[in-house]
């Protein structure tokens, strides 16, 4: 299966993003794909994975989930509509998530609360691919071909 993420959370399970859906490996011999049948996110082309505040977050092309004890839960923009193409994940120096999608420009997850962020030349229909930290505290995002700074 390719995967395009994969991660380990706090209690030794081994998450991957991959074009099958979500898989959890509690151990070398039992991989699962994990709650396909609860999430269309989950169970869609994924391709990046976070923990961000204790839980587990997916990014698919279908949109963005987290892991709650309750299962999986979406989280879709304020219309009500899925995010869409989420490319990245990306932790802010002020403990935001920022989501990077295609097509959909660069949004902000703070506690429940979701927005779009447009601020500079940055747009609402931007391909935002990847998110880093400078050394102090700025964050650079890498959109279509160019590199900006938020």
């Amino acid at each position: 299966i390719k995967t395009w993420d994969c991660l380990e959370d706090s209690y030794g399970k081994i998450w991957s993003a991959t074009d099958a859906g979500l898989y959890c490996i509690v151990n070398p011999k039992f991989n699962i794909p994990y709650k396909h049948d609860q999430s269309r996110i989950y169970a869609s082309p994924c391709r990046c994975l976070l923990i961000h505040k204790d839980q587990l977050y997916v990014g698919s092309i279908r949109g963005l989930a987290r892991n709650t004890p309750f299962g999986p839960e979406d989280i879709n923009m304020p219309n009500g509509e899925a995010l869409g193409h989420v490319y990245s994940l990306h932790e802010s120096p002020d403990n935001t998530l920022l989501i990077a999608t295609l097509g959909r420009g660069l949004w902000e997850l703070d506690g429940d609360e979701l927005s779009q962020i447009t601020t500079g030349s940055l747009s609402s229909t931007d391909n935002v691919y990847c998110l880093t930290n400078g050394p102090a505290g700025e964050i650079y995002i890498g959109t279509d071909n160019k590199i900006r700074l938020l």
